[in-house]
């Protein structure tokens, strides 16, 4: 993982980023990271072989530092992000049994418990968060009896 400033276009499928801890300018495939950043933008990746030319590409999309700056101010960060996707997942009745450990520890994460509070519980769900409560010890479960309840049906 490492900070690359966007340089500039070595081509109309590559880029030029500077490493910002050596200085070490690398040709990569661009996958996005012009858009997400800009010319001349900074963003926290992984470089890794691309398997064609030019050698290098991100693992994955690379994550603008301004995105990621202000998450932290916010005290935001992707473990919240990934928790509420974990979130998501559970009230579809999207993920197995297994995956009891992560829905438990996502419930406990302050922050996707808010997102899911307003933009995922819905009538309806109920049975899910029952479910997950029943597979994960407090205080989890109190927090997942709590997402069945808001989501029970009326009447």
């Amino acid at each position: 993982m490492g900070g690359y400033r966007v340089d500039g276009r070595a081509s109309a499928c590559a880029l030029l980023v500077r490493d910002l801890e050596d200085e070490h300018v690398h040709e990569v495939l661009d996958l996005g990271a012009a858009c997400l950043a800009g010319l001349g933008g900074t963003v926290i990746g992984r470089l890794v072989p691309s398997g064609t030319t030019p050698a290098l590409m991100f693992d994955t999309a690379p994550l603008p530092l301004h995105r990621v700056m202000t998450q932290l101010r916010e005290g935001r960060d992707e473990v919240g992000r990934a928790a509420y996707r974990i979130l998501q997942r559970a009230s579809e009745g999207a993920l197995d049994d297994d995956a009891a450990a992560y829905v438990g520890a996502a419930a406990l994460n302050v922050h996707a418990q808010e997102d899911a509070r307003r933009r995922i519980l819905s009538p309806g769900q109920q049975r899910h968060w029952v479910r997950w409560a029943g597979l994960v010890p407090p205080p989890a479960r109190t927090r997942l009896l709590a997402f069945a309840e808001a989501t029970a049906e009326a009447g």
